[in-house]
């Protein structure tokens, strides 16, 4: 029986939402704009591997 152990009032209660943050459509944009430029970056780089995902500097080819 799911809960069946549990006693009541045990735990405090917590209040819910998290944290309220204000930010400006400037900043946000800025973030945006960083993460967007580097994903471009990395979609980038992982294509010059001609296609095979593992190009010679590859960490993967490194660790074996």
């Amino acid at each position: 029986m799911p809960k069946a152990n549990l006693v009541e009032g045990a735990a405090e209660t917590t209040p819910q939402g998290g944290p309220q943050v204000s930010r400006a459509p400037e900043d946000v944009r800025g973030r945006l704009s960083n993460l967007r430029r580097g994903v471009q970056r990395g979609r980038t780089a992982g294509s010059e591997t001609n296609g095979q995902g593992f190009g010679p500097d590859s960490t993967y080819n490194q660790e074996r």
